[in-house]
């Protein structure tokens, strides 16, 4: 029986119909002032430019350096301009949905279901102000997995997209487990070429963020501030009891590859080895996260895990359940 509607056609209304719905989502605050959970970002940000204090220090708060740093470097293209501020908001809110739908179309998935998780990423109950550190960390860390995704160079690419993906951690520590994801698969393929770069990528990461807390002259103030997180914010806690979730899961992914589950071993292996598999555990591991932290703030707080809930929705569509009981049986 024919559609109603060609699938080009339907291509073409559902663009569309995202173009609309970023830019609805826009009018409701796009040239508003900018609140003060921002301001409260790129003043410390910027104030050694402007020669007025520096973060952790004239401006107190315990968020990320990376926070800081970004706005640090921004200043070189924004200074303290607020339409571009605004036009910054603009580019990293598009290119965030764009390496979203690039990361979708990886699952062969049906592709209503992104624009579904479109709407809710851009509806008001998530994004209703300039640059949430939420958004900042979500647009570093869909960087890094889309790069991952589509770069052809192994080396570049398995450097660089974990660069990203822990800068992404030093934004919002909410993405701590997620940045870990393509550590996870080079230990379980027992890949030391990616287990390699991927260091490396974290090692250029850190030092990344310490050249710019040492420029500044904030390390002992940045340190200071994880200290205060550890006993204020539980944040002992959250790590502790994610670092056992992911030995967890590790030790019992090792149990299937050993020869007493010949067949398990056979599926993981060919899983593990498909560009899909870096999706799905990116997402498991960014909603585990989300799972261990005791709060549950909603709004902006929510915004890196709405596409990872909808990549995982995406696994249970491609789930072959047929398939899976035939290599079990």
């Amino acid at each position: 029986m024919n559609s109603i509607i060609s699938k080009p056609i339907l291509n073409k209304l559902l663009k569309l119909y995202g173009i609309f719905i970023f830019i609805f989502s826009l009018s409701s605050y796009f040239l508003n002032s900018i609140p003060h959970m921002t301001t409260a970002n790129i003043l410390p940000g910027i104030s050694p430019h402007l020669g007025i204090g520096m973060p952790y220090s004239d401006y107190w708060d315990v968020y990320p350096p990376g926070v800081y740093m970004f706005y640090y470097l921004a200043y070189f293209f924004t200074y303290d301009n607020f339409y571009l501020y605004s036009l910054l908001h603009i580019i990293i809110l598009f290119l965030t949905c764009f390496f979203a739908f690039k990361i979708f179309l990886k699952l062969k998935a049906p592709i209503f279901i992104y624009y579904i998780s479109l709407t809710y990423f851009l509806s008001p109950l998530y994004m209703n102000y300039l640059l949430p550190n939420d958004l900042l960390a979500l647009f570093f860390s869909s960087w890094g997995l889309y790069i991952y995704l589509y770069s052809n160079d192994e080396k570049i690419k398995l450097i660089l997209s974990n660069f990203l993906l822990v800068f992404a951690f030093f934004i919002k520590e909410t993405l701590f487990l997620s940045s870990l994801t393509l550590l996870l698969i080079g230990i379980l393929t027992k890949n030391l070429k990616i287990i390699r770069f991927t260091l490396l990528g974290y090692l250029i990461s850190f030092l990344f963020v310490i050249t710019y807390s040492e420029t500044i002259s904030i390390t002992q103030l940045v340190v200071e501030s994880y200290v205060i997180k550890f006993e204020v914010f539980s944040f002992k806690g959250v790590i502790v009891n994610g670092l056992f979730l992911l030995i967890t899961l590790f030790a019992f992914l090792l149990l299937l590859q050993s020869e007493r589950f010949v067949i398990f071993k056979n599926f993981l292996n060919q899983v593990l080895y498909k560009e899909q598999s870096s999706i799905y555990i990116y997402s498991f591991l960014m909603l585990s996260t989300y799972a261990l932290v005791d709060k549950d703030d909603g709004g902006h707080f929510d915004i890196p895990k709405i596409f990872a809930l909808f990549f995982m929705l995406c696994f249970l569509y491609n789930l072959k359940i047929n398939k899976i009981l035939i290599l079990v049986l």
